[in-house]
């Protein structure tokens, strides 16, 4: 009788193994395709940051450009204005010593109005 019961004992234990088995190898599987899942999540993510920081790059490029442009044509704009400006000062040294020329005219016709005044009217007159 005591064999039976080890033989029973062990189709027991073989069952229980087998059964352990069964569980270890969905628990694998399992496993495995949840491995395999993250895989694909992370994968599709680094796939969307990928196309985020092209995206990112992309407008940074255009707007390097923008601005490049609207500083070259601010540079167009103001790139004349040195010459305009030593124009400017030479016309106005120019009309400033047409000024003085005249202020200096003025002063010696002036003089002159007065000293031909005392001759022609005495000295009382002025």
């Amino acid at each position: 009788m005591q064999l039976g019961r080890q033989i029973e004992e062990a189709e027991r234990q073989k069952a229980l193994v087998r059964s352990l088995e069964r569980q270890q190898e969905a628990t694998q599987q399992e496993a495995a395709a949840k491995l395999a899942q993250s895989r694909h999540e992370a994968e599709r993510t680094a796939g969307q940051k990928e196309q985020e920081l092209e995206r990112v790059r992309h407008q940074g490029q255009l707007e390097t450009e923008r601005v490049r442009f609207q500083l070259q044509q601010k540079l167009s704009e103001l790139e004349p204005l040195p010459e305009l400006l030593k124009t400017c000062e030479m016309r106005l040294q120019d009309a400033q010593e047409r000024v003085s020329s005249y202020e200096r005219k003025s002063i010696d016709q002036t003089q002159l109005i007065a000293e031909m005044t005392v001759k022609v009217h005495g000295p009382s007159r002025l």
